[in-house]
C-alpha cells in the first residue's frame, strides 16, 4: 500500500467535503496510473482495506475513485484465480489416477475398501515407480494451494486415494512375500515399493514391507 506522503501526492487538488473526496481529473489520471503499476497481490489487498475503510465510515480517502480504478484489475485477478482454481481441482482429482495406473495393483471398492490383486507376473517397472515417487512429492505440496484455494475437501479425498492405492501394494506385496509363490517377482518390487511407502504411508508401513519374510 502507497505511504501516505505519496499517496497525498498523487491525490493532488483533492477537494475533502463532510463524508467523500474529490480528485480533479488530472488527479484521478496520475492515481489511475500509479494503481495499475500495483502487483497484483498489493492490489487485491488495497482494495480490500479500501472497502472495510469505506464501510466504516472513513473519510480521508477518495474511495470511489480508488476502486473504479483497481476494478479492471480485481476482474482480471478474479478470472486468473478461477482457472487456477480449476486447474488445480483438475489435479487433485487425476493425479490419484494417474499414480495407481503407474503401480501393479488395481484396487476394489470406493478408495480400494478392498485390495484387488497384484500382477506380479513381469518385474518391477523403475519408469513407472519413478512416476509414481514423482507424483506423490507433487501432491505433497499441494497441501498449501489447496487450502488457500478452499479445497481442502478435495485434497483431502485424493489424499485418501493415493494411500489407498499404496496401501493396497503394500499389503499385497507382504501377502505375496510371505506366500513365496513361484513365477512371480514379489521380492523385486520390495525395494522400489519400499520407497513410495515412505513418502505416502510413513515409516512404519515401509518398515513392515521390510520386515516381511516367506513363511515357510
Amino acid at each position: 500500500m502507497p505511504s501516505s506522503r505519496r499517496f497525498q501526492a498523487l491525490a493532488e487538488g483533492v477537494c475533502v467535503s463532510d463524508r467523500k473526496v474529490a480528485l480533479s481529473p488530472h488527479a484521478v489520471a496520475r492515481l489511475t496510473k500509479f494503481l495499475l503499476g500495483l502487483p497484483d497481490k498489493v492490489v487485491a489487498r488495497l482494495a480490500y482495506a479500501i472497502e472495510r475503510d469505506r464501510a466504516a465510515g472513513g473519510t480521508g480517502l477518495p474511495h470511489d475513485e480508488i476502486l473504479k480504478a483497481l476494478l479492471p484489475r480485481l476482474r482480471r485477478i478474479y478470472e486468473i484465480r478461477v482457472r487456477e482454481k480449476q486447474s488445480l481441482q483438475r489435479v487433485l482429482e487425476t493425479l490419484p489416477r494417474d499414480l495407481c495406473a503407474a503401480l501393479p495393483v488395481r484396487p476394489m471398492g470406493g478408495f480400494g475398501a478392498f485390495d484387488g490383486p497384484l500382477d506380479l507376473s513381469d518385474p518391477p517397472s523403475e519408469r513407472n515407480f519413478r512416476r509414481a515417487e514423482g507424483l506423490a512429492k507433487v501432491f505433497s505440496g499441494l497441501a498449501g494451494p489447496a487450502s488457500r484455494f478452499g479445497l481442502d475437501r478435495r485434497f483431502r479425498l485424493s489424499k485418501a486415494e493415493i494411500a489407498s492405492s499404496v496401501g493396497t501394494l503394500q499389503r499385497g506385496l507382504i501377502r505375496e512375500i510371505r506366500a513365496a509363490r513361484a513365477g512371480d517377482y514379489a521380492e523385486s518390487y520390495r525395494r522400489p515399493a519400499m520407497a513410495l511407502c515412505s513418502l505416502v504411508l510413513g515409516l512404519r508401513a515401509m518398515e513392515d514391507l521390510r520386515r516381511a519374510k516367506p513363511l515357510n
